[in-house]
């Protein structure tokens, strides 16, 4: 399966057969959405910054909410994880099954994951998470969460970057606080059950690369 980031919240996971759009952004973020295609699209966030399914082409089938999906062979499963760093509006986590690797998106998540949640999400390979606070949770916590579900890989997003029109921290300040070794950087990521790393890495991608 190859992840790309896209920019804000938004990455493409595409495997063998299919792909996914996570949190596909209007432009009102300061910059446009890539031009992209997938027939699966999963919105954490019902706000303007995370809901732009009508960007990506396609005609996808789009996830926003809590709930088991099953889409061309992706195993999608929607947790409520309270209200998001966007005021009241509901905050999704999705775990996704894609090419034999599990996948997890954590939104805007603004407060710790319940331990019905840690227990649902525990064979997370590859996690992305918030770290540009301003409303989502902060380093500390979130390095609770990575410690809690065991990871492989951890992918931050939902950062300040040239040309974003909302306020969020940047990037490096951030990232000594998780206690993960010297972070890769590159501007995509191919992830197999077969290379997947021994212990936790911490993987920027595109513009923080």
């Amino acid at each position: 399966m190859d992840i790309s980031w896209l920019g804000h919240s938004s990455f493409r996971l595409r495997g063998n057969s299919t792909a996914v759009i996570t949190d596909p952004f209007s432009e009102s973020v300061g910059f446009a959405m890539p031009e992209v295609t997938a027939p699966l699209v999963t919105v954490s966030t019902d706000h303007p910054h995370h809901n732009n399914a009508a960007s990506v082409k396609g005609k996808p089938y789009v996830i926003s909410g809590p709930g088991e999906y099953e889409v061309g062979g992706v195993f999608v499963l929607g947790l409520s994880a309270g209200p998001s760093s966007a005021g009241a509006t509901p905050n999704t986590v999705y775990l996704m099954e894609i090419d034999g690797i599990t996948v997890c998106h954590l939104g805007n998540l603004a407060q710790p994951l319940p331990s019905s949640h840690i227990e649902q999400l525990r064979d997370v390979q590859v996690l992305m998470i918030p770290a540009g606070g301003h409303g989502t949770l902060g380093a500390p916590k979130l390095a609770e969460v990575i410690s809690l579900l065991s990871p492989r890989l951890v992918i931050p997003m939902h950062y300040s970057v040239p040309g974003l029109a909302v306020e969020l921290d940047p990037l490096e300040p951030f990232i000594p606080q998780l206690g993960i070794e010297e972070p890769l950087r590159q501007q995509r990521l191919t992830v197999t059950p077969n290379n997947l790393p021994p212990s936790v890495r911490l993987v920027i991608l595109g513009e923080g690369a």
